[in-house]
């Protein structure tokens, strides 16, 4: 029973997930698309192909390109998609429309190329409520990938307000609004590095490492009192036993190891934190978006 139910809803994912068949459903185009519902989808890019090497018009081009596209996306072959993608905005010349643009953007973005996917910024906002919509969408996952968090809420927020009860992405974007308005929990370094240089061990509590805290407190602690404990203040410091000078050696040296550690820390909890509040919002923003319907040079 588990098993079936396990079948089930895998099964309802990848209806909620995989990208449209290609819908032109032409004798041409049948056995292709047969191949692709089958995911066969070598035999499938095999027989696109085809049909391309004898497509001779732009419309035509195009048709065959997207359906190839949304093939190697549906594969998992981002990057053979994005090579395909790009040919279908050469094929519109200079100004590609919206459309071309917000499915490259979508196929940059699983291939996890954020920087080249914010370029989308860059272009005309579309006209279309709902491409206005799916640009702020695709931008707002492009700048969490960048961890540009305030870019990325300007964006969820701007989705969040053209949201209707009816669309798929309305509570993904609701969802990021709120884990952005909360922001990463951070530190700062310098403050961290001023308290352990003041008292050592201070900065580790502030960093949230007591028990590094506590050892550097302890350790820098005996030895310096065993340090001044066989120190002779009546002679000079060049007349000092040799157990002085190795314990007072061991003082500086755990203290500078103090100093050092409390700053690292401090970064790498900055970035352990970003790096999980990015993950949380790329986790609540997995969700894929089907391709625009391709427009007609």
């Amino acid at each position: 029973m588990t098993r079936w139910l396990t079948l089930v809803v895998l099964a309802l994912f990848w209806q909620s997930t995989a990208l449209a068949v290609c819908p032109n459903t032409s004798e041409p185009y049948s056995r292709a698309n047969w191949m692709r519902e089958r995911k066969e989808y070598h035999r499938a890019v095999g027989a696109y192909l085809d049909l391309l090497y004898a497509a001779h018009a732009k419309p035509e081009q195009v048709e065959v390109l997207s359906c190839l596209a949304d093939t190697y996306l549906e594969a998992g072959q981002n990057e053979r998609a994005l090579e395909v993608l790009e040919q279908i905005s050469d094929l519109f010349g200079a100004a590609p429309p919206a459309a071309v643009r917000l499915n490259l953007a979508e196929a940059e973005l699983r291939s996890e190329r954020y920087a080249d996917a914010a370029r989308l910024e860059l272009f005309p906002v579309p006209a279309d409520p709902q491409l206005q919509k799916r640009r702020d969408y695709l931008l707002a996952r492009a700048q969490v990938g960048l961890q540009n968090w305030r870019p990325a809420f300007k964006y969820f927020a701007a989705a969040q307000a053209s949201c209707s009860t009816s669309d798929a992405t309305c509570a993904v974007t609701t969802r990021n609004v709120g884990i952005l308005r909360k922001p990463p929990l951070s530190v700062s370094p310098g403050l961290a590095l001023v308290l352990s240089a003041v008292v050592p061990g201070t900065g580790m509590f502030y960093t949230r490492h007591p028990i590094d805290a506590i050892t550097y407190t302890a350790t820098i602690g005996l030895f310096s009192f065993l340090t001044l404990d066989t120190t002779d203040f009546h002679q000079g410091f060049g007349s000092q036993r040799a157990s002085t000078y190795i314990l007072g050696g061991l003082t500086v040296l755990f203290y500078v190891a103090n100093l050092w550690s409390t700053y690292a820390s401090a970064r790498r909890q900055n970035q352990v934190s970003a790096y999980r509040y990015r993950q949380q919002l790329l986790r609540a923003s997995e969700q894929t978006l089907l391709p625009v319907d391709w427009p007609t040079p």
